[in-house]
């Protein structure tokens, strides 16, 4: 979740997209938001990540256009356009704006096409992140790191967000009790709906429970074994019972369970046995260790994965301050040193039961 200001910054987001791999090895699940920049270099991402989709972070577009022309007519077409899914309807929309207003024409076809036109939502795969300020607009990172990058995701932070992690993820593999603290919400629905919602992150069971009590009437018009067809508000959406996918908005763009996925659940079945797709929206899954370096081993796995990050750290000096580097250094090192203490105690404890 990396932002870039200038192009001096461009070596830099290497580094940590180098890092980035390397520590999270598999990154199938992770589905956030990428978000325009001035200087953005998606490039980047997609020579780390083939795979990857990066998303437009149509809301960022909008204000920036609505700034620079005021026409509301032509605002409601671009919102179309940096939003739609299909690639005949972007056509369409772009011909209408071509009617509407020249001017706007040709700065959209002259430089927002150019540089955006692989970002358009027409592809519905895992994503790797951009983003300018984390906590504002990438709602669905891990909340750890989201909050130690409250402003701007400059190395320095990214490099005590890791030792905050590192450190937090020692607890959480010496704290099996660590589930039991969860702190759950309160919704107004039934009980298998609720229990549902709150296996979901907060950010996921905010939206998800929104869209559900939208006043809107859902029938389900077909049913057959790998589709059905609901109504909505005079609109027909496909659920996709084998994948576990819809063709709203919420669901095809944002890729968070709808309330159509929801009556199709409940009411007749999904194949894949849940709503949620991804595991970036299970709560569970965000209270994991960041790093698939970390097993369950308490005794030998928590001090091999944080001198993996010590090593990490190391490789990142030359592009940051030293002083920082070597102060995260020695507080991991603290923080293996009181593991090993520890984990000595109890060997010996459980040796003279023996």
């Amino acid at each position: 979740m990396f932002s870039l200001h200038s192009t001096e910054q461009t070596e830099n987001l290497c580094i940590l997209l180098k890092h980035f791999r390397e520590i999270f090895k598999d990154v199938s699940s992770t589905l956030t938001v990428a978000v325009d920049c001035p200087v953005s270099r998606p490039e980047l991402v997609q020579e780390s990540f083939p795979t990857a989709r990066i998303v437009l972070s149509s809301s960022y577009v909008r204000k920036v256009f609505k700034r620079k022309f005021k026409n509301p007519i032509a605002n409601n077409i671009f919102a179309e356009l940096v939003s739609t899914l299909c690639p005949n309807k972007f056509k369409c929309n772009l011909q209408k704006m071509k009617k509407l207003d020249s001017k706007v024409y040709d700065y959209i076809t002259e430089h927002w096409i150019p540089i955006k036109e692989m970002w358009v939502p027409a592809f519905l795969q895992d994503v790797v992140t951009l983003g300018t300020k984390v906590n504002g607009v990438v709602k669905c990172v891990h909340p750890h790191i989201r909050e130690a990058l409250k402003k701007h995701d400059s190395l320095k932070d990214c490099l005590i967000a890791l030792h905050k992690e590192a450190k937090r993820s020692c607890n959480f593999l010496q704290n099996e009790g660590s589930f039991r603290l969860l702190k759950h919400k309160r919704f107004n629905v039934d009980e298998k709906l609720h229990e549902f919602l709150n296996q979901l992150t907060d950010y996921a069971s905010d939206k998800t429970y929104n869209d559900i009590v939208r006043e809107s009437d859902i029938t389900i018009e077909q049913v057959e074994d790998d589709f059905i067809f609901c109504s909505d508000d005079g609109n027909s959406y496909r659920v996709d019972r084998n994948n576990g996918v819809c063709t709203c908005s919420l669901n095809s763009v944002e890729l968070l369970p709808c309330r159509h996925l929801i009556k199709v659940h409940f009411s007749v079945g999904l194949h894949t046995g849940t709503p949620c797709r991804y595991p970036r929206w299970s709560r569970s899954h965000n209270l994991q260790p960041l790093s698939t370096a970390l097993k369950r081993d308490k005794q030998v796995d928590v001090s091999s994965a944080m001198a993996m990050v010590i090593g990490k750290l190391k490789m990142l000096q030359d592009q940051c301050s030293p002083t920082v580097v070597f102060e995260t250094v020695n507080r991991i090192n603290a923080i293996i040193e009181e593991s090993a203490i520890e984990n000595l105690c109890i060997s010996s404890t459980s040796s003279d039961l023996f």
